[in-house]
């Protein structure tokens, strides 16, 4: 929604025009992407995202290879293994 708004806006449309022809169709199981855009659901995928963002942090390990002040989003990809030079 806010990275690109003119496709998000797109599937939107796509949304409206499956119910209009009678065929229910939503990208995300639970609800569409009007009631994914509230202002109080923004809020709290937001507040859910930083939580999950805070458990990532306390869990990370020290890894030499990831550089400083990385995203710990970031870090989820990493398996802990190293790269096939650094592995024991």
């Amino acid at each position: 929604m806010r990275e690109h708004p003119e496709a998000f806006e797109e599937a939107k449309r796509y949304e409206k025009t499956a119910l209009e022809h009678g065929s229910p169709f939503t990208w995300s199981d639970r609800e569409s992407l009007d009631e994914l855009a509230k202002p109080e659901r923004v809020a709290q995928i937001e507040r859910e995202y930083a939580i999950r963002v805070e458990r990532l942090r306390a869990r990370l390990r020290p890894n030499a290879l990831r550089p400083q002040g990385e995203q710990p989003e970031m870090a989820l990809e990493d398996d802990g293994a190293g790269c096939l030079v650094c592995h024991k």
